[in-house]
């Protein structure tokens, strides 16, 4: 280098020796890419399971295995639909019978906060967003 520090990014072996110790490695790592992950944790109700938002796009309804709010049968077959739009979350209702709402409103379509409460059917949650780091993408997947 020419400024005579070690290039960071490289593993390089420490020449310092201390007395009663092995030389050490001097690396930095790359920081992973994080992404944001939408979390519905349930509050009261009929539902137990926590509905984890790590697609890009989530039905929720009676229809679906994954993302059903468990054996509530006021939740319609495809009740909602949430998209991740980079780090906001928008809600949308899909005509459902009983609707959607948000801190108590019936809603059509809104951008999701963190601690807003949303209820589908008779459960109500609690939305908050964690940060992971992204899922290394696979051979033939974007």
């Amino acid at each position: 280098m020419p400024d005579g520090r070690p290039d960071l990014f490289t593993p390089t072996v420490s020449r310092e020796v201390t007395v009663g110790r092995e030389a050490t490695a001097r690396f930095r790592r790359e920081r992973p890419t994080l992404r944001w992950v939408g979390v519905l944790t349930p509050i009261a109700g009929l539902a137990r399971a926590t509905l984890r938002l790590d697609q890009d796009e989530t039905i929720v309804g009676r229809e679906q295995d994954r993302y059903s709010p468990g054996y509530d049968e006021s939740v319609s077959r495809r009740h909602a639909r949430i998209t991740r739009r980079g780090d906001e979350f928008v809600l949308e209702d899909l005509g459902s019978f009983n609707g959607t709402h948000v801190e108590g409103v019936p809603v059509l379509s809104c951008v999701l906060f963190d601690g807003d409460t949303v209820q589908f059917g008779q459960t109500l949650y609690n939305f908050g967003r964690i940060l992971e780091p992204a899922r290394p993408a696979r051979e033939g997947q974007p």
